[in-house]
């Protein structure tokens, strides 16, 4: 009991997080949710949608990647950049390849000013984790540049993607139903444009650096 001796106040990114610490047993009234920030592009940085889907990540087994690809090839014509390293690349790829997936491009690690390029120009990027999040600071990051998400619908997601509003949510595992949202949504570029949107105000009144920061010191 270390922590609950020694903290004054836990800082919990999301409100899954606290719950999760007063499951285990942390004092409720010691915690409080403060949300990470994230700083928005200029309107004038925005750039038009290029006809892709975008996820961009670590590639190990809890990030659904397998998922993802099986998804895919329900959707032979929707092309898909995976922004990414890690242990399971080559067996990714392999799958890739077996499955037919020539629309899928493996851009390897991405990162800083290519990688914004790249959430800029997607139509919307995906997150099919089977792992929970404290938050989710990559699904700001496409809020951000007026990206929609489509997301497992597990843990702190359900906080941050607003299902129909901001994004997609679908449940965790269902590859078929992943693959419905994913056409259903990248059919829709008007509903796209208006997610978009709606996910960048949102980054705008809720993740603010500034008012983090004013949070933060209070």
């Amino acid at each position: 009991r270390t922590y609950e001796r020694c903290v004054d106040l836990f800082l919990a990114p999301s409100e899954f997080v606290r719950h999760k610490l007063t499951a285990s047993g942390l004092p409720a009234q010691r915690i409080e949710v403060l949300p990470h920030f994230q700083a928005l592009p200029a309107d004038e940085q925005l750039t038009t949608d290029e006809g892709y889907l975008l996820y961009f990540g670590r590639l190990s087994p809890e990030k659904g990647t397998y998922e993802l690809l099986r998804a895919m090839a329900r959707l032979p014509h929707t092309p898909l950049v995976i922004a990414g390293d890690g242990p399971e690349r080559p067996r990714l790829e392999s799958l890739a390849r077996e499955l037919n997936l020539n629309q899928v491009l493996f851009a390897g690690m991405v990162h800083g000013e290519k990688l914004q390029k790249l959430i800029a120009g997607c139509s919307f990027s995906v997150f099919p984790s089977h792992a929970y999040e404290t938050l989710g600071k990559s699904i700001l990051e496409s809020y951000a540049w007026g990206r929609p998400v489509i997301a497992s619908d597990l843990g702190s997601r359900r906080e941050l993607v607003q299902h129909g509003v901001t994004g997609l949510l679908y449940p965790d595992g269902d590859s078929e139903q992943f693959a419905h949202s994913i056409r259903f949504l990248f059919d829709r570029p008007d509903l796209i444009e208006k997610m978009g949107a709606a996910a960048r105000s949102r980054v705008k009144a809720n993740h603010d650096p500034d008012q983090h920061m004013e949070k933060l010191l209070e």
